[in-house]
């Protein structure tokens, strides 16, 4: 079964489409499981934690590499659900860690072999809003998120990169219904559903 993935900058409404979309495969008779990106919970997702609250300080190489690793923490979650036939939907995935690292000026190429032998997505959708929308829908924010030129960036990333791999793009700014919609239709036609 294949690896969905929802990407965008923050707040574009990736955990709402995923909620919907999770839903909608179900009521088609499908198995679904999600995961979202950075995991928290691991020893490296604390530490990204740490970096996003300010706490501490890391090299965008470091920061790229510990991503990368927080990935292959959950691999094996990720592939197990995968053998056993069901929809894995992703809050981020290894785009986003290539949108935020092209934002921080790191080698494309080089990126893209560390995230070698991960599950590779059968479809990624970018949930495209502005960064002005981004702030308006988020009040408590982090070191990247308080960063409008930054996040103007990754926003430019994010639009390369589609282009360059083919992904399917959304409207964020409609209505979440909408955009569910829009999601849907997609998919279904994409993976032929």
């Amino acid at each position: 079964m294949p690896l969905l993935v929802l990407e965008g900058i923050d707040k574009a409404g990736k955990a709402t489409q995923l909620k919907f979309l999770a839903k909608r495969l179900t009521a088609e008779g499908y198995r679904v499981e999600h995961i979202s990106f950075p995991d928290y919970e691991t020893p490296l997702g604390k530490e990204i934690r740490k970096f996003l609250q300010g706490e501490i300080d890391l090299r965008p190489e470091v920061r790229q590499l510990l991503y990368v690793a927080n990935r292959w923490e959950r691999v094996q979650d990720l592939e197990q659900w995968l053998r056993k036939e069901a929809f894995v939907i992703a809050d981020r995935y290894s785009p986003s860690g290539i949108a935020y690292g092209l934002a921080n000026k790191l080698d494309l190429n080089w990126m893209l072999n560390l995230e070698e032998g991960l599950p590779t997505p059968e479809m990624v959708i970018l949930v495209q809003i502005s960064v002005k929308t981004s702030h308006e829908r988020e009040v408590k924010k982090d070191r990247y998120e308080r960063d409008e030129v930054f996040l103007e960036k990754v926003r430019n990333a994010y639009i390369d990169l589609s282009k360059k791999f083919q992904w399917c793009v959304v409207n964020g700014e409609n209505s979440p219904k909408d955009v569910a919609r829009e999601i849907w239709e997609k998919v279904s036609k994409q993976l032929n559903i």
